[in-house]
């Protein structure tokens, strides 16, 4: 049996969708829009996992290698 889905942090999601965008709008702005609902979901679900935000180091890396893919 699986165990059942917690529901979403929707502000959680909102203020790390609203931060990855402005670092995305300073730093890389030619990323598509698939590009950047990568990074934001990547980056949700470290939030996630870990419980707590990304470090600004961590998602320079993110950033930086979602825009390769």
């Amino acid at each position: 049996m699986e165990a059942p889905q917690s529901a979403p942090d929707l502000d959680a999601m909102e203020e790390i969708t609203t931060k990855v965008l402005a670092l995305l709008e300073q730093r890389r702005p030619d990323l598509s829009a698939k590009a950047r609902a990568r990074i934001i979901r990547l980056v949700y679900e470290f939030y996630i996992k870990q419980e707590k935000p990304m470090d600004e180091a961590s998602l320079d890396n993110v950033i930086e290698l979602a825009a390769f893919r």
